[in-house]
C-alpha cells in the first residue's frame, strides 16, 4: 500500500524522495507530539519535515489511533492507515489545513489520491 500511495502523492504534488516511517502507539506518539509540538497528547499522525535534507521528512503514526478512528469512522484499518500516511505526506509536499479554504483543498486532494489507489471513502 506504501508504494502506490507515495506514487500517487508523487504525482499529485511532485514530492519526491525517501521518508522514513515511524509505525508506533500512543504513548510514544504522546512523548512525539509534547517533544516536538508541545502538546501533552497522543495524535495520530505527526510529519516532519527535513530542512535541507536529501529526503522530504519523517512521518509518525500511531497503530492505536489508526484502529480507533478506523471503527469510529466506519471503516477499515487499511483506509485508515492509508488516509493517515497520505495526510502526512501531503504535510511534506508543503500542504496544511490551516484555513477552511485549504483544509477543503487538502481533504480533496487525500480523497483523490485515495480513491486512485483503491482507498476510497465508502459512503
Amino acid at each position: 500500500m506504501v508504494g502506490p500511495l507515495a506514487g500517487a502523492i508523487n504525482e499529485a504534488t511532485g514530492l519526491d524522495g525517501e521518508v522514513a516511517l515511524l509505525i508506533t502507539d500512543d504513548p510514544e506518539m504522546a512523548r512525539l507530539n509534547q517533544t516536538f509540538s508541545g502538546q501533552p497528547n497522543a495524535t495520530d499522525v505527526l510529519a516532519f519535515t527535513n530542512d535541507g535534507l536529501a529526503g522530504p521528512g519523517d512521518i509518525a503514526i500511531s497503530m492505536d489511533r489508526v484502529k480507533i478512528q478506523a471503527d469510529l469512522y466506519g471503516h477499515g484499518i487499511e483506509r485508515e492507515f492509508g488516509y493517515l500516511l497520505t495526510h502526512g505526506l501531503l504535510h511534506l509536499a508543503g500542504l496544511d489545513h490551516d484555513n477552511d479554504q485549504n483544509k477543503k483543498e487538502m481533504r480533496r486532494l487525500e480523497e483523490h489520491i485515495l480513491a486512485s489507489v483503491g482507498l476510497a471513502a465508502v459512503g
